[in-house]
């Protein structure tokens, strides 16, 4: 390309200055009138963007919206404050149903991680580089050159200064009474780790040890290693109480091989194949299997009233409307 074509399609941002300003509660409801919000009862109004942040409230406003001539974004025709509270409502019941699900994988797996690596490597194998793979345990250099630590010398200073501000009593107990602490036996460390720390470690786990704990939820270590990475993403999205019924996942998972999980290949970014994905692991877990038929029974009943109440938006979340025929559910 010539000097000329590359200065033509170089693209250029001019920053300017934020232009908003603070907007009173009253002015918010205002606004929402402006771009074509129908609003029944504007107290209640006024009360629930107190409560919930004018900014959270717009994000459900997305999907009932369209730009106008100018490029502003207007409502639908017919669109009133209470759909968005509907929906609004139903997401967060799709977040407390997606994380009392995740709560419960996530026990079972810390549980599993400790129990087999303990076995094969004793309470403190964790503190020993040859104990994972090579890749996270080399060190590295900058861009000078310069020896950097090792992404394990990171994951094990991270375990160790959760461990430092923990307040557990159990942990306390061990500093008082034991030579090792910071470090702390691999089924202690792992009850206070955050999710995403355990994640890493099974990440960086020999094959060899991945597999038992892959096996008790009947899936391959490459499989559940990518489903717990989705799953920190999608537990701190409910954490956060951020949206989740339409959105486009960041961390997608790899989702296991075999014809009955066809459907869901081209929603592996949707919730659709998040919540696939829990719903076979609470049934092939042997504990998650108590909980398993009531956690569908709640799903379904949350899904179906995305159906029933806004059935031409709620393939955003991927899930398609016979999903509840599909083997993939159906049978599992």
């Amino acid at each position: 390309m010539s000097i000329k074509g590359a200065f033509l399609s170089m693209q250029i941002t001019v920053k300017s200055s934020y232009p908003k300003g603070w907007l009173a509660y009253d002015g918010q409801v205002e606004k929402l009138k402006k771009r074509g919000l129908k609003i029944e009862d504007v107290e209640f109004a006024r009360q629930f963007l107190a409560y919930s942040n004018y900014y959270r409230f717009t994000g459900y406003c997305l999907r009932f919206q369209h730009k106008d001539e100018s490029g502003e974004r207007v409502f639908n025709d017919g669109v009133s404050f209470s759909d968005i509270i509907d929906i609004y409502e139903i997401d967060k019941g799709l977040r407390d149903c997606i994380s009392d699900a995740l709560g419960a994988i996530e026990i079972s797996f810390r549980s599993a991680v400790a129990y087999h690596f303990a076995e094969e490597h004793g309470p403190f194998g964790h503190t020993i580089k040859e104990n994972f793979v090579r890749p996270f345990i080399m060190r590295r250099t900058d861009a000078n050159g310069r020896e950097q630590p090792s992404a394990y010398d990171e994951w094990h200073e991270g375990l160790v200064s959760e461990t430092r501000r923990s307040n557990e009593l159990f942990v306390k107990h061990f500093e008082a009474k034991y030579l090792q602490f910071p470090d702390l036996p691999i089924w202690t460390a792992l009850e206070i780790c955050s999710f995403g720390t355990l994640s890493k470690m099974f990440k960086n786990m020999l094959r060899f040890d991945m597999r038992p704990i892959a096996a008790r939820y009947s899936l391959q270590p490459s499989t559940l290693d990518s489903c717990m990475h989705s799953f920190v993403y999608v537990r701190n999205i409910c954490a956060h109480h951020s949206r989740l019924w339409d959105k486009e996942f960041a961390i997608s998972p790899q989702l296991p091989p075999g014809r009955k999980w066809d459907v869901v290949r081209n929603a592996n970014k949707k919730l659709y194949a998040v919540a696939m994905l829990v719903n076979w692991m609470l049934a092939h877990d042997s504990f998650g299997k108590a909980k398993h038929s009531n956690w569908k029974r709640r799903f379904e009943a949350v899904i179906d009233s995305l159906f029933d109440r806004f059935p031409e938006l709620a393939h955003h979340t991927g899930i398609p409307a016979d999903w509840k025929n599909q083997e993939i559910w159906s049978s599992i």
